[in-house]
């Protein structure tokens, strides 16, 4: 079967219906919200993908992408679910931000000509006296687990966050991270400093 239910063929004390067809129904409506795929062509790259990882470090996959190409969407139901989990996790962070009167701005459209950069930042806010940018990232417990021990976040999502410092000329950012399994928040501050703007 798919990626999106995970139901095991356990009819346990009794089978009221049949779940491998539900299973089945729910994996082909995941498949039609996906993007289809569309003969593309980029003007900009995506602060979240900008030369960090996967397509993002792949020059032929620019090459592409900036000339326009038939571009096939492979994201798995359960990427695509998660992408929606961490949307959700981040407007509902960014209430709270605004309950908290600390919230500027959310889902701040992103525009930079050189090179073109278009997207969305999570956060802006002004906190003791500064205005600041921020990201919301979700991750699992073990990730959780880590960054709170490290106070760090992935290269590639510092990258993204960089870059919306660099482009708003702000010194100060940071991320605010959810743990999946309990929602607690990390806030990991990031300065930009000579070596971060290199």
């Amino acid at each position: 079967m798919g990626d999106l239910v995970k139901n095991a063929n356990f009819t346990g004390l009794s089978k009221a219906f049949e779940t491998d067809k539900m299973e089945e129904l729910l994996e082909e409506a995941s498949a039609r919200l996906g993007r289809g795929t569309k003969w593309t062509k980029k003007r900009s790259f995506a602060p979240s993908s900008f030369y960090t990882y996967g397509n993002g470090v792949c020059p032929r996959y620019w090459y592409y992408a900036f000339n326009g190409a038939e571009f096939e969407d492979t994201t798995s139901a359960r990427s695509r679910a998660n992408m929606d989990n961490g949307t959700a996790a981040g407007e509902r962070i960014a209430k709270v931000f605004r309950e908290a009167g600390i919230l500027n701005g959310e889902e701040v459209e992103v525009k930079y000509d050189d090179p073109p950069i278009y997207g969305f930042m999570d956060l802006a806010v002004t906190w003791q006296g500064e205005e600041m940018v921020g990201e919301v990232k979700t991750t699992t417990q073990e990730s959780f687990a880590t960054r709170a021990s490290q106070m760090k976040a992935p290269g590639y999502q510092l990258i993204q966050l960089l870059l919306y410092m660099y482009i708003f000329k702000k010194d100060k950012g940071f991320f605010v991270v959810e743990n999946k399994n309990t929602h607690e928040l990390l806030i990991i501050p990031v300065k930009m400093t000579d070596e971060h703007r290199a």
